[in-house]
């Protein structure tokens, strides 16, 4: 509903780059995830953010 009057964009084929917080020898210290990703742009539109399909993050889980 949100993303018909352009208050919203759903972007496809992005893939997010995470720590794990379990980290274990056998296994990569990172994940890569392909989530569905809803973008509410604030104080900026969609069309001034920097282009990319590859999100990197650090921290804890959201």
């Amino acid at each position: 509903r949100y993303c018909q009057n352009g208050m919203a964009s759903i972007l496809t084929g992005v893939r997010v780059r995470s720590s794990i917080a379990e980290v274990h020898s056998d296994l990569p210290s990172t994940r890569t995830e392909d989530p569905l990703v809803v973008v509410f742009p604030v104080g900026r539109t969609m069309s001034d953010w920097p282009p990319g399909t590859l999100i990197e993050r650090n921290g804890l889980e959201l």
